[in-house]
């Protein structure tokens, strides 16, 4: 099974006719879970996957961290702003500390850092949502983790809800500008986080840079392309897509207390239906979509309904065909007996009767083989159509799969069967009595 995130990316540059979607995967688990074509993309499905690895985010804790220290000089408007650590646990799920009010002018404040792997973030959020913007200046200093001095270089604000700020050095520590727009109720820093890595359709990568700011939930992330591939498994054909790492965009989100990515849905692959373990979990399970359930509504279509009474039609008149071709090649061979008999009579060699035959037979096989192999394709190709209207799922542009080792069995089948044929109807010919057979009659 592969938890997946289905997320509605925004912030583009470019036009697109719908909406781009897109999807958080896992790559060590999405694999044994999708469908893929090969046409999908110019690079493998594992290729593509093996992109999305991204490293870990935050600032990594050494093992048995217990506290961060520091002290924080507060303007009157900051009075009340409520401070957080945001960490990650050793099973990847995400914590926050106990909030600590601050309190106007210079105060020193502890965090309870421990149960944690990862600081991904230092947070101030307001009571509630601002109705105007607002800035104020919030100076850091004397930031040890453990009593050991701990640096914030490489620290950047968070883009949330249009709230941010800057983070400089300053005598001491440092100065930290927070930003709040119209509606927002957080402002944080974090270390500076590495690119989201992402595949995205082609339509979307002619239109965009490689690296671009997007807006996923409540923050603005790095976004880095990574790979490209025209359609992707879950997506509707023709939608522009994005597909991101999920830890690392699970991560980023994480950082800020209360707005986790979460997972909306559980993709499997097989015969094992996920519902019951969901459930068992304690999470509901609002809807299922699986193949048998399209391949029910396919079988239940009209255009499969005639296809079926079509193929018992093309059955039944098959073996009247066989039976018409039996009772004409009956007086046919009896043409043939006589020609061959003529020939022999008039000293045609064994060598030059065999080859004739070889070739005739052959040529025959070889063109009805051809010509069954093509109409077989032209059929499937006008049955796809009608048949993916019927149903509700989008698939993208169906393309036909030949299985080539069963072709070269049936092909080597028929070749064996046709020297058979030959060989036998050469020797039959080869051992009839010329007098006996021009003496009958030739019709």
């Amino acid at each position: 099974m592969a938890d997946v995130e289905r997320v509605q990316p925004d912030g583009f540059t470019g036009t697109y006719s719908t909406p781009p979607e897109g999807l958080a995967v896992d790559p060590a688990t999405f694999q044994q879970a999708a469908w893929w074509r090969a046409d999908f993309a110019a690079e493998s499905f594992e290729g593509l996957l093996g992109r999305l690895a991204a490293p870990a985010e935050g600032m990594t804790l050494p093992q048995g961290s217990r506290t961060v220290e520091l002290t924080i000089d507060s303007p009157r408007g900051a009075a009340g702003l409520e401070l957080r650590a945001a960490l990650r646990r050793p099973d990847g799920s995400f914590t926050s500390t106990e909030p600590l009010t601050l309190a106007e002018g210079s105060h020193p404040y502890v965090l309870d850092v421990s149960g944690g792997t990862s600081l991904l973030s230092l947070t101030f959020e307001a009571p509630s949502t601002t109705t105007h913007t607002r800035r104020m200046l919030l100076m850091m200093t004397g930031v040890r983790l453990d009593g050991a001095p701990m640096s914030l270089a490489g620290w950047a604000p968070i883009g949330s809800l249009g709230a941010g700020g800057r983070i400089t050095p300053a005598s001491g520590g440092w100065t930290f500008t927070a930003s709040f727009a119209i509606g927002s109720a957080l402002v944080a820093i974090e270390p500076k986080p590495v690119a989201v890595p992402a595949i995205m359709s082609s339509d979307i990568a002619q239109q965009e840079p490689t690296t671009m700011q997007l807006r996923i939930g409540d923050r603005t992330l790095p976004i880095q392309r990574v790979g490209t591939a025209t359609s992707f498994s879950g997506i509707a054909p023709g939608t522009p897509f994005i597909v991101v790492s999920g830890p690392a965009l699970f991560e980023l989100q994480g950082a800020v207390p209360g707005q986790g990515g979460r997972v909306n849905e559980v993709w499997t692959h097989g015969d094992t239906d996920p519902t019951a373990a969901i459930q068992a979990a304690g999470f509901p399970v609002i809807d299922l979509l699986s193949a048998r359930t399209i391949e029910g509504r396919l079988d239940e279509a009209p255009e499969s309904l005639a296809v079926g009474l079509d193929a018992a039609a093309a059955i039944a008149g098959l073996g009247l065909v066989i039976a018409g071709v039996t009772a004409t090649l009956y007086f046919a061979q009896r043409r043939r007996d006589f020609e061959f008999a003529s020939l022999r009579a008039m000293g045609a060699g064994a060598p030059a009767l065999r080859g004739t035959i070889a070739r005739e037979q052959f040529a025959l096989i070889g063109v009805a083989s051809i010509a069954g192999v093509l109409l077989g394709d032209v059929v499937v190709r006008l049955a796809t159509a009608p048949l993916l209207r019927t149903v509700s799922t989008s698939f993208p542009t169906p393309v036909i799969v030949i299985d080539v080792a069963a072709l070269i069995v049936a092909l080597i089948v028929i070749a064996v069967a046709a020297t058979v044929a030959a060989v036998t109807a050469t020797h039959a010919l080869l051992r009839s009595s010329i007098s006996a057979v021009l003496r009958g009659d030739p019709e």
